[in-house]
């Protein structure tokens, strides 16, 4: 028994080092909305002004999605392992359906008015 409960121990521990790493990496929010914001530009200049082909406008769009994917799980962790001192139950149900459906659009605020605060680990 004591072997089991070993395990899962060291599970939930692991599990808890894993939340710790990636809610380190809010710093990530505002980059996100930079790159898109900057991608979304410089497709509507090019397309514009410098009639660029649509495979060439598309191009850039590979790290801007890879930067919205990896800040949107580093956003829903971060709001999912706030303890409800810091977040209501509430308030992360309308972060959590806010990030859902706007992620781009509400990194930004989400990081202003949230992750900038630091996570305070729950008392057992």
């Amino acid at each position: 028994m004591s072997a089991s409960s070993s395990g899962a121990t060291s599970g939930q521990q692991r599990k808890d080092t894993l939340v710790q790493a990636i809610t380190g990496l809010t710093w990530m929010l505002p980059i996100a909305t930079i790159v898109f914001v900057l991608y979304v530009a410089g497709a509507l200049a090019g397309g514009v002004l410098y009639d660029l082909p649509l495979w060439l406008l598309l191009l850039p769009s590979v790290p801007s999605l890879l930067v919205t994917w990896i800040a949107l799980i580093v956003a829903l962790v971060d709001v999912t392992s706030r303890p409800t001192t810091q977040l209501s139950e509430g308030s992360r149900l309308a972060w959590l359906m806010a990030l859902a459906f706007l992620n781009v659009l509400v990194f930004l605020p989400y990081w202003l008015a949230v992750a900038r605060r630091p996570l305070r680990p729950t008392q057992p």
